[in-house]
């Protein structure tokens, strides 16, 4: 078994005023972080210090400094605006410093990004990208640039006061919460996470891993064509002191898992296999063979669990017209297939809403609701907004609302009532110049059991993250009605978004986009708390990228924070919560 381990450091800017804490190996890799947190260029040398001024110097001296030291970050040579701090704010930022240069720096900065509602927005990456950088001379002083600047696009002129305005934006991104700690560090959940990975001998040559965490206990289970259970006591264990366990079944090392579901309660567990075949095992420890069944399958695309009956799924394959319900209690040589669906139109998502009530989503805008169960199969009602194919569906068992998204050059975001007597239009809907490709609804809750009607009033619970094929994620709050709340736009991918899921207390977002990139933003100021690049299967074989949180009813300590990712490769990789960090340092 390898795992990756890392020490943390806390690092420190030479005049004290930017703080951040980071894990590293070595002295390559901590400096190139540093560049990167600190916003310094690629082609600045940091000189790394102790807080006595004894300079690091090499790896092996590295090894011997303490967890948590302090490190002092000092640039031989400032080649790039240093990142903003007290004395660096754009409050007072020199009036003559280079429009162009300025602001095309500003749009590559996801943090400064998420200050600007989106006309703001457009204004500036349209002005960014009419400005030539040609002939501009390096020498800031060089473009003497007065304040009122006035930025246009089609829809509006502003005469922006940039400085002053995005000042006081930042300055109200860094007010302290009452319990002191700052909203703008990167360390500003006092979370500081870390990714781990581990190889299992036997696993090791596969083309990839598929991981999924229990919905109720500290369990992962992972595969491609075997099949392991990594468990702990509890949930605040490393994820690399975990013991593995492998499941046996027949056909083991031969078949080729797509998909990994547990049922809702955590007593059951389907795979989806490339061989027309889907497997159901009982209850972890045991991992008994409850249903082994082979389908005329492609490709097992979607395994959904009913989410009251432990025992009712259904399952889409890859590119079908059909949906197969199964009752994996059926045994007796009967099959657990109890309902086929078809129709005419290419079936892309399915998603419950009740006990034996679920939504249909096809390619052409379509969503069905149907009645499902064994004794009956019957079309209830549709809805439809456009002719693009629909890329989410999300349902609220609070607001009792369903939400979709859908693909095409423009796309949709919906929200409708399945309340009898409702018409066949959403409740909120919004069109946007760019495709949805993924869907994920912040954990929503009634915690003073006020009745849905208070639910559905509550703008805390209708906010929707949507990826976009533009390469950014939309947060949409209808109920908001202050424009920067309701629209949001992050930015940091460089890739359509593949795969979106909010941490089961809501506090954070993970992103996956086809370029490899996983995000991890925190939900209270949008800003990312953490970036890795790593080989991911979203594009690989028809295969949706998977990112699965740890679920935890004990969210006080940050090291249950735990998100398992999908990878290419034959490595379990987990994304943990590994201390906490002093803001006052």
């Amino acid at each position: 078994m390898n795992i990756t381990q890392r020490k943390p450091f806390k690092l420190v800017s030479q005049d004290q005023q930017i703080k951040k804490g980071i894990t590293a190996g070595s002295l390559d890799e901590l400096t190139n972080k540093a560049r990167q947190l600190f916003n310094f260029g690629s082609d600045v040398t940091l000189n790394v210090f102790e807080e006595d001024g004894t300079e690091v110097t090499s790896n092996e001296y590295m090894l011997f400094l303490e967890k948590f030291t302090k490190l002092v970050m000092v640039p031989e040579e400032q080649t790039e605006s240093p990142a903003i701090t007290e004395n660096n704010h754009p409050e007072s930022i020199n009036k003559s410093y280079t429009l162009i240069k300025f602001l095309k720096k500003f749009v590559n900065k996801p943090e400064f990004m998420s200050l600007l509602s989106p006309d703001e927005l457009n204004a500036v990456t349209t002005f960014t990208e009419d400005q030539p950088t040609d002939g501009v001379a390096e020498d800031d002083n060089s473009v003497e640039i007065e304040n009122p600047i006035s930025i246009t696009n089609e829809s509006q002129d502003w005469d922006w006061d940039w400085d002053r305005e995005l000042s006081q934006r930042w300055r109200h991104q860094e007010e302290f919460s009452e319990d002191g700690s700052c909203s703008n560090e990167y360390h500003q959940e006092k979370v500081h996470f870390v990714e781990v990975h581990r190889s299992i001998a036997s696993m090791s040559g596969s083309d990839h891993c598929f991981c999924r965490f229990h919905p109720t206990l500290p369990v992962l289970v992972c595969g491609f064509n075997r099949v392991f259970l990594l468990n702990a006591e509890n949930w605040s264990v490393p994820f690399s002191e975990w013991k593995e366990k492998e499941i046996k079944f027949e056909g083991q090392g031969l078949k080729t898992i797509t998909i990994f579901e547990w049922n809702f309660d955590g007593t059951q567990l389907a795979a989806g296999c490339q061989d027309d075949t889907v497997i159901v095992w009982s209850r972890f420890p045991t991992g008994d063979v409850l249903s082994h069944t082979n389908r005329d399958f492609k490709w097992v695309h979607l395994i959904v669990w009913n989410p009251v009956r432990p025992d009712i799924f259904a399952t889409l394959d890859k590119g079908s017209k059909k949906v197969l319900f199964w009752n994996s209690a059926i045994h007796d040589g009967k099959s657990n297939v109890f309902y086929t669906f078809e129709h005419e139109m290419k079936i892309t998502l399915v998603e419950w809403t009740t006990e034996n009530q679920v939504a249909i989503g096809f390619m052409n805008g379509l969503i069905e609701i149907w009645k499902m169960d064994e004794n009956e199969s019957k079309f209830l009602t549709k809805f439809k907004i456009s002719d693009d194919a629909l890329f989410g569906l999300e349902w609220s068992n609070v607001t009792k609302y369903l939400a979709s998204c859908s693909i095409g050059e423009e796309g949709w975001i919906s929200i409708w009532s399945l309340d009898s007597g409702t018409k066949s239009q959403p409740v909120y809907s919004e069109k946007y110049d760019h495709g949805f490709s993924s869907l994920a609804w912040l954990p929503a809750s009634d915690k003073d059991n006020c009745g849905i009607d208070s639910a559905r009033k509550a703008p805390e619970n209708f906010i929707l993250a949507c990826g976009c094929t533009d390469k950014s994620i939309r947060i949409w709050n209808p109920l908001e009605k202050d424009e920067t709340k309701m629209h949001r736009i992050l930015c940091g991918h460089s890739g359509p978004i593949s795969c979106l899921s909010f941490s089961p207390d809501g506090r954070y977002l993970a992103s996956a986009s086809r370029e490899d990139k996983v995000i991890i933003w925190s939900t209270e100021t949008w800003i990312p708390i953490f970036t890795t690049k790593m080989e991911s299967i979203g594009s690989f074989m028809h295969i949706r990228t998977v990112l699965s949180w740890l679920s935890t009813n004990d969210s006080s300590s940050c090291s249950n924070y735990k998100l398992a990712i999908s990878s290419r490769n034959d490595k379990i990789v987990v994304i943990e919560a590994a201390t906490e960090l002093d803001d006052n340092y």
